[in-house]
């Protein structure tokens, strides 16, 4: 009988266990709907550019780093893809991220002069970043690229997001309407 009041009550929506929240997203992405649609392959390239800043950013402050990436391009007219592709090695640096988004982008997107009104780019295939295989002979330009990361990483942590950016990011974008998003694996 206790077995029937409890499948009744959480038809009807009650429950009051707790809902455990503690597993490591499956993706971390960030896009945005801009007001206009925006048709410059160098506007949407530096779009990717500060939305590869900001995943690679929260990738490296949960610990993760990524397998692959997703591009989302929704069109003027409503028309919505999405490509994707593994990356060689897991990553949690902007170039990384950015230059596969620019290479989807690129070569997997056929734009036709469509114009582009929502993109977005996700981080997927997750991996601790301590369970990253090692490589044998560490690239030197990938070091670097981390170092920097990590530099940046405390210098917006301690004086704020807006205290350091990349140059191509200052010149005139659109409005920034998107929010980051992560998608976590929920469970009761």
């Amino acid at each position: 009988a206790r077995g029937a009041a409890e499948l009744r009550a959480l038809a009807r929506g009650e429950d009051d266990r707790p809902v455990v929240t503690g597993e490591a997203p499956k993706s971390i992405g960030r896009e945005n709907t801009f007001a206009k649609d925006l048709r410059d392959d160098a506007a949407l390239e530096r779009e990717l550019l500060a939305y590869a800043d900001d995943v690679a950013a929260r990738l490296r402050a949960k610990g993760l780093q990524a397998g692959g990436v997703t591009l989302k391009v929704r069109f003027g007219d409503f028309t919505t893809i999405t490509r994707a592709m593994q990356l060689e090695e897991p990553a949690d640096v902007t170039e990384a991220l950015h230059a596969a988004g620019v290479q989807l982008l690129r070569g997997k997107v056929a734009r036709g002069g469509r114009g582009v009104r929502l993109i977005g780019l996700t981080a997927t295939r997750l991996v601790a970043r301590s369970a990253a295989p090692a490589t044998l002979f560490a690239d030197e330009k990938a070091l670097r690229q981390r170092r920097v990361a990590e530099t940046l990483d405390r210098l917006r942590s301690r004086f704020g997001d807006d205290a350091i950016t990349r140059a191509w990011l200052l010149e005139e974008r659109p409005k920034d309407t998107g929010t980051p998003s992560d998608t976590p694996a929920h469970r009761r």
